[in-house]
């Protein structure tokens, strides 16, 4: 199990900056040059005071995935130990085990996001990470919040009382917290961190007991356990720490606000044309606003105009959204260069959008044309069944129902072979 924790977090450290660097060319996102942040200013060592009040030693490194001050994901790695707490005799040189014990080793890496509050009201319809984290009524900017997941492995003995526990752990959860800035010196800063980790745990649990005789510890059956998975979520972590960085985090976190207008003037754009949105019922109702009823029957009725209608009218849509971008975005793009290269990216993301869409609307499109024409089909067969029915009860002599043309050659081929039979017959 270790070296599979060990294998998942060489993956994620080798996988995250790719991801981060094909995120940002995806969004067509350049560091404008007074933001970019160099190497060192990328690192942050953080230790707990809390652990340390629990005599155990402790360190955690954290790395920004982006070159920036408006880098928003970290990856980190933090591990505590306190060593075995085994004695020795100072006049044979023997090894004892002490009554009390307290001996913990924990490694665990762990993936964050970052964000600021800011001015906004929460809507209840809207799940977006940017309503549920950062709009606020009462902002606490000077603040930089985290949330996180981490994975972490464990090694435990505790014993305070007259029975001690010992085992191993492997946990999953979820961390959360914010950091605020302390100090700044000339070359570097210490801030500020209080936070929590909650999650669940696979672990081994051993009892004993100590043996004042000699010296050492007794396996106790009633309630040990094998490997088993916590009943409920554990605190596994509790963090007042202080973390040393070379850019305070006052200076980090930023929000990029000409990146995060162009983002939501997309966003808009991308919500009032929507191709999902225009379905078969919107472009019946549209024949018939446009050329009436006889008109919007006739078009109805033949498949080849039908289709070619409904395309014409995505293609309209497409086009309109095309020049909306551009008026949007019109001054900008010629003044500012950063601008530009965010709108060329989005642009281009989407482009893959309205190809997705396009293909998701006429599959859709015909999907309820079918089910439209079928259900034409079911209820026509219905009422001349019912016609017919009301007809015989009413006496009226029952009409001949025209057979379609294959039939009466299928009719005419079987009489015409039954003939020839018969002719057969009558030579022999």
């Amino acid at each position: 199990m270790e070296k599979l924790l060990c294998a998942f977090f060489c993956i994620f450290i080798l996988l995250a900056p790719a991801h981060a660097a094909a995120e940002g060319e995806d969004a067509g996102e350049k560091v404008p040059e007074g933001s970019r942040s160099s190497f060192i200013d990328r690192i942050a060592v953080r230790t707990n005071a809390l652990d340390w009040m629990l005599t155990i030693p402790n360190l955690g490194f954290e790395f920004d995935l982006k070159n920036s001050e408006f880098n928003d994901m970290t990856v980190g790695l933090s591990a505590k130990y306190n060593w075995n707490t085994w004695h020795y005799n100072r006049n044979n040189g023997s090894a004892y085990a002490p009554p009390v014990a307290y001996n913990l080793l924990d490694v665990r890496p762990e993936v964050r996001y970052w964000y600021r509050t800011r001015k906004g009201v929460l809507k209840k319809d809207d799940l977006s990470v940017e309503n549920l984290l950062k709009n606020r009524k009462h902002p606490k900017t000077w603040r930089a919040n985290y949330v996180g997941l981490y994975v972490n492995y464990a090694t435990y003995t505790f014993k305070f009382g007259k029975k001690g526990m010992q085992g191993m752990a492997y946990g999953l959860g979820a961390s959360t917290g914010y950091s605020l800035p302390m100090y700044e010196y000339r070359n570097g800063a210490v801030d500020v961190e209080l936070g929590f980790s909650v999650g669940l745990q696979l672990c081994t649990r051993d009892m004993f007991v100590h043996n004042p005789d000699g010296y050492f510890y007794t396996q106790v059956l009633e309630g040990s356990k094998d490997m088993h998975m916590t009943p409920f979520p554990v605190i596994s972590d509790l963090r007042v720490a202080f973390v040393w960085r070379h850019k305070s985090i006052k200076d980090k976190v930023k929000e990029d606000t000409e990146r995060n207008r162009v983002v939501r003037a997309f966003n808009t754009i991308q919500g009032d044309y929507n191709y999902n949105d225009f379905t078969k019922a919107m472009y019946d109702e549209g024949l018939v606003n446009v050329h009436g009823n006889r008109k919007a029957s006739e078009i109805m009725a033949n498949d080849t105009l039908y289709r070619k209608g409904y395309m014409e009218q995505l293609d309209q849509q497409e086009a309109t959204l095309r020049s909306y971008i551009q008026n949007a975005f019109s001054d900008d793009l010629k003044s500012d260069p950063r601008v530009y290269e965010i709108v060329k990216g989005y642009e281009e993301k989407l482009d893959e959008l309205i190809t997705k869409r396009k293909k998701d609307a006429v599959r859709q499109f015909e999907k309820e044309w079918a089910a439209a024409r079928s259900g034409a089909a079911k209820a026509e067969a219905k009422a001349a069944k019912e016609a017919e029915k009301a007809a015989e009860e009413n006496g009226e002599p029952k009409e001949k129902v025209k057979k379609p043309e294959k039939e009466k050659r299928q009719k005419k081929d079987r009489d015409k072979g039954e003939t020839e039979e018969e002719t057969t017959e009558e030579t022999e």
